[in-house]
């Protein structure tokens, strides 16, 4: 008699297993929106992050580069030559 309650018992109600993918499809919803945001925001981060290591490149690429000489040494270079 006891064998046959718990053969019975076996398994879930329709009720139950709409109640169950209720709370999945809550959940879901509430979480699904704040993944889209994180994903938008880790995006903007490494855009930030190729932005900040192109600008010290460039930055870099200044500082190694040869400088113009000054008006002063251009015109000692002219032999003072600076009034016609």
């Amino acid at each position: 008699m006891l064998l046959q309650k718990l053969n019975k018992n076996k398994g879930f109600t329709l009720v139950e297993l709409m109640i169950i993918i209720a709370i999945i499809l809550i959940l879901a919803a509430i979480a699904v929106p704040q993944l889209i945001k994180y994903k938008e925001s880790q995006s903007n981060n490494n855009e930030l992050k190729v932005l900040t290591q192109d600008q010290e490149k460039v930055i870099d690429q200044e500082d190694k580069a040869p400088q113009p000489p000054k008006q002063k040494e251009v015109n000692k270079e002219k032999g003072g030559m600076n009034k016609l």
